[in-house]
């Protein structure tokens, strides 16, 4: 008797648990996470648009190598080769290490004129970007920033840089 008690008392806490967490399919869910001492990310899965807002610096992210290929430890991470938007805020003053390693399907970034510095294969295998804009203040774009992004036609590096 008291098995069955045990059983249906945890049920009772299980169940409602999982109603509450589940998402019809198709659904658009957003996630959001921390991506800087003062910065907030955010994954809109209706229209795979991230979006980087707050003000300050971007973590630095590495990259690792998880079930036979490498990834970004980015918050997004699971997402990259889906996301086709990043919406970099106005208060952003860097682009971390890795932040979008492997978004493949982004074409297009404007980076804000706050942004000094490009991290590391910050845009690593983003072979559909076409297009970025660079701010004239930036100070240093790091090794590899745009490394394996075979579709950038237009791309203008701010003189001093």
């Amino acid at each position: 008797m008291k098995k069955l008690i045990l059983v249906v008392l945890c049920l009772a806490l299980v169940l409602p648990a999982a109603a509450v967490f589940s998402v019809p399919a198709g659904a658009a869910v957003t996630y959001t996470g921390v991506c800087g001492e003062n910065l907030t990310c955010s994954l809109d899965t209706s229209s795979w648009a991230l979006t980087i807002s707050g003000t300050g610096d971007m973590y630095d992210f590495s990259c690792i190598y998880q079930d036979g290929v490498y990834i970004s430890t980015a918050p997004w991470k699971d997402f990259a080769s889906k996301i086709k938007t990043v919406n970099i805020g106005s208060g952003v003053t860097s682009i971390g290490s890795f932040a979008f390693f492997g978004c493949s399907l982004v074409s297009e970034a404007v980076v804000p004129e706050k942004v000094k510095t490009i991290g590391e294969s910050a845009f690593y295998g983003c072979s559909s970007l076409m297009r970025i804009s660079l701010p004239p203040t930036m100070t240093s774009i790091e090794v590899g920033a745009f490394f394996g992004c075979s579709s950038l036609t237009d791309f203008c590096v701010p003189y001093g840089v």
